[in-house]
Parts: structure tokens; sequence; C-alpha cells
């Protein structure tokens, strides 16, 4: 795992989170989620600068997922908070997208996010789909980066 990739996704994501929320983002190196996606990233040619910072929107989706699946569990006095939480997260992950330009990556993973929390509402969870939706953000990418060289 590139942990200088990850440090620095870590830090973009800190840089744009507002302190007021009080959101504290812990991460779980080992989830199949984020390693899969580390793996993409080291896999395919894109900037550094640029891989952080899809890490740091994906990480970002990651998050508001756990935030809205905790509710299932959360205590009445703790619900809203957890809703608060995620629906806060992916509004910054839509926000962070915008101002890093990265509209390519927002489209191809929408439809992504979408299924997931439509599945997750019927009760059957598919995450994965989330990897499945960088690995073709990431195909995109290459196809864009052999075009122009």
């Amino acid at each position: 795992m590139t942990t200088g990739l990850l440090q620095d996704a870590i830090n973009l994501f800190h840089a744009e989170l507002s302190p007021e929320t009080g959101i504290r983002a812990g991460l779980d190196t080992t989830d199949p989620l984020l390693s899969g996606a580390l793996k993409l990233l080291e896999d395919y040619p894109l900037p550094p600068l640029r891989s952080a910072r899809i890490l740091a929107l994906y990480f970002t989706i990651v998050l508001a997922m756990e935030r809205h699946h905790a509710c299932h569990e959360a205590a009445p006095d703790s619900l809203t908070r957890q809703v608060l939480d995620g629906d806060y997260l992916y509004s910054l992950y839509l926000q962070m997208a915008l101002k890093w330009k990265e509209y390519d990556f927002v489209s191809v993973l929408a439809p992504y996010i979408k299924k997931i929390q439509l599945k997750r509402a019927e009760g059957r969870p598919q995450d994965d789909l989330l990897l499945q939706g960088i690995a073709c953000f990431m195909e995109l990418a290459r196809r864009k980066f052999d075009e122009t060289g």
C-alpha cells in the first residue's frame, strides 16, 4: 500500500473538512474498498496530485457510506448525527470534485453510488460496486492519457 499517496489523500480531505462538523474520520487501511482503490491508482498513469485527489474523493464517499450504514445500528439519540454526517460527506465529495474539476469522476461514479444506495435500501448492500465504479473511471482516465500522450 502506497502510504505516501494515502497520507496525501488524507491531508487533502482534512484540508477541505470543516472543523465545525466535528466529524472524526477514521481510516481502516485493510478495508477492501480502500485497498482496492489504492491498487487501482497505483496501476494507472495519473500525476501524483491527481491520484491523491481521486483517492480523497473516493475516501470521502466511503466515509459517507459508512456514516449512513451506521444508521441501522445507531441509538435514537445519535441517528440524526449519523444521517447529517453522511449527507455532509456526500456534499463535501461533490464540493471537492467541483473545486478540483473532476467532472468525469463524478459522472462515472454517480450511477454506481445510486445503485449502492438502492441496494442498501432493499437490504442487499453491494458496496463493492464502488470499486467497479473507480475501475471504470481509471480505465477512462487511462484511455484519455493514451490519446493525449
